[in-house]
């Protein structure tokens, strides 16, 4: 089949639409082992994969000495086959390409997607879980809501774990419940964008961070290491961390001179994501300040914004298609699994920097 990934995965297709659609039935042998193998041109051990993937769905039964037979698919036939899919937001830059990579893999698989969108709200993310329960998905991915503050909804997710439904996390993920995940490498990249500034020169360097998402303290504690490591001061008073609700009120034209303010000792800004660099820009520019001339600025994600903007904005990539698919095929790993195999999957993807026009080298002002 075109489009896959895996040698094991067209054997895995072929054998399950022959039982779905009653080619093979209840109580039907399947092939041996060497036959499969060489009819499709595969491995022993490429076939046994497959094999045990359709045994994990409850498809197939190994009878020992005897072979592999067709089991008795009702219990199997009642899954939803429907995975749900919860994150912030879904118009913001970064999540449909997020959304297509989950989708791209979990079609080719046989599954639907129900999505839930919860604004950064955790009573929203709550009605997207009740819902998710409802409809009795058969396995979950979900981007945390407020991944820094105490989460109400653990109880939820612990009682989607107990229904044995595999979770798999996207971006974030909270502390205190142990699951799945697939992340870029934040600190990794805070480290890499500060690194790059202090090669170019700068020194005092200030930036904008979300407070109530864990990315933004990872990439703050990159840029913390990477300027320790140079034996450079951080410039404590020269960060502004913003949360959910009042992200607007930051760039709000009558609260110029408090921003301008926070940032007038520093060289180089450093942004949460590309959406808070532009704003920071657009301030700057009101105020007769130009970046990079002034000041440099530097945001993440790598989206659209980076070239639409008046000044190309250098940024860092966010690998959003590969996270989506990444996402979906830990989550068929972890379906695949034995009910009492409890162990996680953790990834962290990286990133580059793309370096455009809204950083410069730093040059002392001579008075």
């Amino acid at each position: 089949m075109e489009g896959l990934k895996y040698k094991y995965e067209s054997l895995y297709h072929h054998l399950k639409n022959q039982i779905l659609n009653g080619t093979l039935k209840y109580g039907d042998k399947i092939p041996p082992e060497n036959e499969l193998a060489s009819q499709f041109s595969l491995s022993r051990y490429t076939v046994r994969r497959a094999i045990e993937l359709l045994t994990n769905e409850g498809l197939l039964e190994k009878r020992h000495g005897s072979g592999t037979f067709v089991k008795n698919t009702s219990t199997a036939l009642n899954r939803s086959n429907v995975i749900g899919v919860i994150t912030t937001y879904l118009d913001d830059y970064i999540f449909p390409s997020i959304i297509r990579g989950i989708e791209t893999v979990l079609t080719q698989h046989g599954y639907s997607l129900s999505l839930g969108i919860t604004e950064n709200k955790t009573e929203k993310e709550t009605a997207c879980l009740r819902s998710m329960l409802d409809q009795n998905i058969d396995g979950l991915i979900i981007e945390g809501t407020k991944s820094t503050l105490v989460n109400p909804n653990i109880a939820l997710l612990e009682t989607i774990k107990s229904r044995n439904i595999p979770i798999v996390f996207i971006n974030s993920n909270y502390p205190d419940f142990e699951s799945s995940y697939v992340m870029m490498d934040d600190e990794g990249s805070g480290k890499m964008v500060a690194d790059y500034l202090l090669d170019q020169g700068h020194r005092k360097i200030g930036g904008i961070f979300k407070l109530d998402d864990i990315q933004g303290h990872r990439r703050f504690r990159g840029i913390e290491k990477a300027l320790y490591e140079r034996h450079v001061p951080i410039c404590e008073d020269s960060f502004i961390w913003y949360t959910t609700e009042n992200m607007e009120s930051i760039f709000r034209p009558e609260y110029d001179r408090l921003f301008l303010q926070r940032f007038k000792d520093i060289s180089a800004l450093i942004c949460y994501n590309d959406q808070i660099a532009v704003k920071a820009m657009q301030t700057f520019e009101r105020n007769g300040i130009s970046v990079p001339s002034d000041i440099s600025v530097v945001g993440f994600d790598n989206s659209d914004l980076c070239e639409l903007s008046h000044v190309k904005l250098t940024s860092v990539t966010h690998a959003r298609k590969d996270m989506g698919e990444s996402a979906a095929r830990t989550l068929l790993e972890l379906m695949s699994k034995k009910k009492d195999d409890k162990s996680q999957i953790k990834i962290y993807l990286k990133s580059e920097l793309i370096v455009r026009d809204s950083v410069k080298k730093y040059e002392p002002r001579i008075p």
